[in-house]
């Protein structure tokens, strides 16, 4: 019923169709030249799963060079996983982790992390992936200005916000 394989580069269009559809709005080309084509630790890896011919999700790594036991390893941000509606529930996004976590010692991966969204946290588990350790993304800017704030840009909170 489903197939997972490694993606080509044939199949650009389909991976930026599932991202746009992930994040609405986003520029996908913006976003492919910069994540998957010119990322300094190498070109994304992404697979892609289909269910009898019509394209049903993806997952990705973004690879990055890591230092670990005093040397460079190659290791890849799992990012940009996705399942669309019509074929979810099913464990399409298990069979795309598991095809990831299957294909890293051939692409030369030693570890995958991420910070997952909801969705992608049981299947990941279920995958064998381990939870050590939880990520909160913090956000300062650097003056109020910058969003807009006339408060924060009038002085009313002058030595108080650092």
């Amino acid at each position: 019923m489903f197939e997972v394989r490694l993606a080509t580069a044939d199949d650009q269009e389909e991976v930026l169709a599932l991202v746009s559809e992930m994040i609405p709005g986003v520029d996908v080309y913006a976003r492919w030249q910069w994540l998957y084509e010119t990322n300094p630790g190498g070109k994304a890896l992404t697979w892609i799963a289909t269910a009898n011919g019509k394209v049903a999700g993806c997952t990705s790594f973004f690879p990055f060079r890591m230092w670990l036991d005093g040397g460079q390893v190659l290791g890849a941000l799992g990012g940009d996983g996705y399942v669309r509606p019509a074929f979810r529930r099913r464990g399409l996004g298990g069979l795309l982790h598991d095809a990831s976590r299957r294909d890293m010692q051939a692409q030369r991966i030693g570890c995958m992390y991420g910070a997952p969204g909801a969705m992608n946290l049981t299947p990941l588990k279920h995958g064998g992936s381990r939870e050590v350790g939880t990520v909160t993304r913090w956000a300062r800017p650097l003056r109020g200005a910058a969003l807009n704030l006339s408060a924060l840009s009038s002085g009313v909170f002058d030595g108080v916000i650092a």
